[in-house]
């Protein structure tokens, strides 16, 4: 969590515990620089929420407009997604001794806390990583 600790730093962002009954794992509110995480999250889901909210909103610089399309929004929250994975995967991978020929990924989405809908992309993140 330091790195995120450092990430929360540099772009001075706050992260602040909202009521368990929010729609969403977390939800960044750009002109206030704060990240509003659901409570009762536990450690790796809150981890993954904050990573999803800094990298892949702050980070690609997503703003929610009202008069946004919803294919528009449904295209940032992919893209944050896509960041989250890459960011957690990277991880995972230099987890082992060498190179793996192979990754469980439903294993990596269950030690992950991640939703099974995410396989097909994480899956396609692995084949990225593991190509290098």
């Amino acid at each position: 969590m330091s790195e995120t600790s450092e990430l929360l730093k540099k772009y001075g962002i706050t992260v602040l515990i909202a009521p368990t009954t929010l729609d969403t794992n977390a939800w960044y509110v750009p002109g206030a620089k704060v990240i509003f995480v659901k409570g009762g999250l536990n450690d790796i889901e809150r981890r993954d929420a904050i990573i999803h909210e800094i990298n892949g909103h702050v980070g690609n610089e997503h703003r929610i407009s009202p008069i946004e399309a919803p294919t528009s929004r449904i295209h940032k929250e992919g893209e944050a997604d896509r960041t989250m994975l890459h960011i957690l995967a990277t991880d995972y991978i230099k987890e082992f001794t060498s190179m793996p020929s192979f990754v469980d990924v439903a294993n990596f989405l269950k030690i992950n806390h991640l939703r099974n809908d995410l396989y097909d992309m994480a899956c396609s993140e692995f084949d990225d990583l593991l190509q290098k």
